[in-house]
């Protein structure tokens, strides 16, 4: 995903995955990923939103990445 942001250069990112992914091999991954994205210009905010937060019936946690 990072190759094809530096290739592309969009105005914006915005990237989800698991809650798993923030304690990743204790939360290296999880700060690679926003160090990454930092380091190409972007401010970069995760959010962590339940699907019950858009009216699913069970919690389920993901993350998302606004860049």
């Amino acid at each position: 995903m990072l190759r094809t942001i530096r290739e592309i250069q969009p105005a914006w990112v915005v990237g989800e995955n698991v809650y798993g992914f923030t304690n990743w091999n204790g939360g290296m991954v999880f700060h690679e990923v926003l160090s990454d994205l930092e380091d190409e210009g972007y401010e970069v905010q995760p959010f962590i939103i339940p699907a019950c937060a858009v009216g699913a019936p069970h919690r389920r946690d993901r993350v998302w990445i606004v860049a």
